[in-house]
């Protein structure tokens, strides 16, 4: 029996109708750098996600690196897959800030799907305890979010409700979430203002990108990954050799739970 190792640095129908796009709306004075780290891994294996944020979006969008997918095989007769983002695959998520509509794109089990939500508004507990991010003094909150429970570090010295991912909702920029069992983490690495970053092509194609998914959708998809995956590995092998066997899909280690 084959074994075989996925590694993703990717996290992970429904017609709208695009607006206009206003011309300041495209235009980003705030840019945030993150590295997302799951439990175990070096700082330096992270993956890199940006933020751009003006007074309407702000768009978190993994780093695209380029690099063409890599298929090795160790002398255990494993298999390894390393899937790299680019701009045609990586993950984004842009949050209209007013209307709290969320559109964004995941790559699951290697192809590109898009949704469309308004997350559940998260019960932030804002407490007394004070760090230091970078040069800025954070303050702490503690919120749940879909069957997990993270502490939040925010600074006030930026006004806005926005953070990483879907993490909104406090009383200034959000640099550092923690998921309480230690799973995975998002720590701001460089803050960068008085920008003026036009994005404004980026937002017009997530915006006319019209037929989008919604979470029923995404959690079936979910599911289905392992299985849809081991599909795609079994297309890999020569023929003739031993399938590769379907393992249990662990939903807790999926970042949202749904209940």
């Amino acid at each position: 029996m084959k074994n075989f190792l996925i590694l993703l640095v990717f996290f992970l129908p429904w017609w709208t109708t695009a607006q206009p796009l206003q011309p300041h709306h495209g235009i980003f004075s705030i840019k945030v750098d993150y590295n997302f780290l799951y439990e175990h891994s070096e700082p330096d294996h992270g993956i890199h996600y940006e933020l751009y944020l003006n007074d309407k979006y702000s768009l978190y969008r993994m780093l695209a690196i380029n690099k063409k997918q890599q298929v090795s095989h160790s002398a255990t007769g494993e298999i390894s897959i390393r899937e790299y983002p680019n701009s045609k695959n990586a993950a984004y998520y842009l949050t209209d800030l007013q209307s709290k509509q969320l559109l964004f794109r995941e790559n699951i089990a290697f192809v590109n799907h898009y949704f469309e939500e308004i997350p559940p508004k998260i019960q932030w507990t804002v407490h007394n305890q004070t760090k230091k991010i970078g040069t800025h003094i954070c303050k702490k909150a503690t919120g749940k979010f879909r069957g997990r429970t993270y502490t939040a570090w925010f600074t006030e010295a930026i006004p806005t409700n926005a953070g990483p991912f879907k993490f909104h909702g406090l009383q200034g920029l959000t640099l550092e979430i923690t998921e309480d069992t230690g799973y995975f983490s998002i720590k701001a690495t460089k803050i960068t203002t008085a920008l003026r970053t036009d994005l404004s092509s980026d937002i017009k194609l997530i915006k006319t990108h019209t037929k989008r998914s919604d979470m029923t959708t995404y959690q079936r998809l979910q599911k289905r990954m392992h299985e849809d995956r081991t599909n795609y590995m079994n297309s890999k092998i020569p023929k003739g050799s031993p399938k590769f066997i379907l393992t249990p899909v662990d939903e807790r280690k999926f970042i949202e739970i749904f209940e």
